[in-house]
């Protein structure tokens, strides 16, 4: 009998059948997509947060830098003027010896 009823033309839908299963599929189609968008979404906030992280990461370096550079041009400053006064002593000492 099932090889019977595998032999006969399958049964056409009726238009209401037709009409139920577009839509079940339309909806199946529109809930897939709506996951696809909720998990881009996710993945470029989540790619944003990272790049975010990323800048304030470069920011605070960059500002380290910024006051390493301030700090040994201090100490240059200080060294040359203790360089001067000490050659202005050692020039005064010179001169007293004389």
């Amino acid at each position: 009998m099932d090889e019977e009823a595998a032999a006969l033309p399958p049964v056409p839908e009726s238009t209401e059948q037709k009409v139920e299963r577009l839509e079940d599929e339309s909806l199946s189609a529109m809930l897939a997509l709506a996951e696809v968008y909720e998990d881009s979404g996710a993945q470029n906030a989540e790619q944003e947060q990272d790049s975010i992280t990323t800048m304030l990461a470069l920011t605070e370096t960059y500002g380290q830098i910024v006051a390493s550079e301030a700090a040994i041009a201090e100490q240059q400053s200080i060294i040359a003027a203790l360089t001067a006064r000490l050659e202005a002593l050692e020039a005064q000492a010179q001169q007293g010896g004389e």
